[in-house]
């Protein structure tokens, strides 16, 4: 689906000249190479593509695949730079700034990364992950409570966002709220009836309500 997405986005927008069949057959290739763990690969098939066709409307996409592939090497400092490279060219996106939110996080630099992620979620109010990261991060502050209000956001924007039902009700239960954690609990396995951590968490909730 994800794959179907991106590809219909660069038919419509660079029609069906040459290269633009060209630069749909290179962004396929760097879906597949990225779904099977293979970013460096990725990273210079998108160069390549930046290289032959700079300024098109390719590159926004370009450079998203590049940073999304160096935030899974692990490579954060390289992930900020191409966040940086966004926010450069396109500083009205949300993009950059998630991308270099997302670099800050992965060295523990947490205010750093809570300050682009804030910047990037003022630009994007539809995107449910951006309120997601920023709740992980909450978490990892051990800011619970927050990570909770962040999670809220998520289903607002995504009512089938269920890793968000699962994350309020585990915060939940650790500030000792059960009433709240069994609530989203219940919803969580609404939307997950055969998945065992939700039925594991619920047991433990109903042990600290009894």
């Amino acid at each position: 689906m994800y794959r179907n997405f991106i590809l219909l986005i660069i038919i419509l927008s660079l029609g069906c000249n040459h290269n633009a069949k060209d630069s749909t057959l290179m962004i396929e290739e760097v879906i597949n190479l990225q779904e099977s763990g293979q970013h460096r690969e990725a990273i210079e098939v998108c160069e390549k593509i930046l290289d032959n066709e700079p300024d098109s409307s390719m590159e926004i996409l370009c450079l998203n695949m590049i940073a999304f592939s160096y935030s899974r090497l692990e490579k954060y400092y390289d992930e900020i730079s191409w966040g940086e490279k966004l926010t450069e060219k396109y500083p009205n996106l949300a993009d950059g700034f998630s991308h270099i939110g997302s670099g800050f996080q992965g060295l523990e630099k947490y205010d750093l990364a809570m300050n682009n992620y804030l910047i990037a979620i003022k630009l994007d109010t539809n995107n449910a992950m951006l309120p997601f990261s920023m709740a992980m991060l909450e978490v990892a502050r051990e800011n619970l409570k927050s990570a909770i209000d962040l999670y809220k956001i998520c289903i607002a924007r995504d009512s089938l966002f269920s890793n968000a039902y699962y994350n309020i009700a585990v915060q939940s239960y650790n500030i000792c709220d059960y009433k709240s954690a069994e609530e989203y609990c219940k919803l969580y396995m609404k939307l997950n009836p055969k998945d065992t951590q939700g039925q594991d968490l619920y047991k433990e909730i109903m042990v600290a309500l009894h």
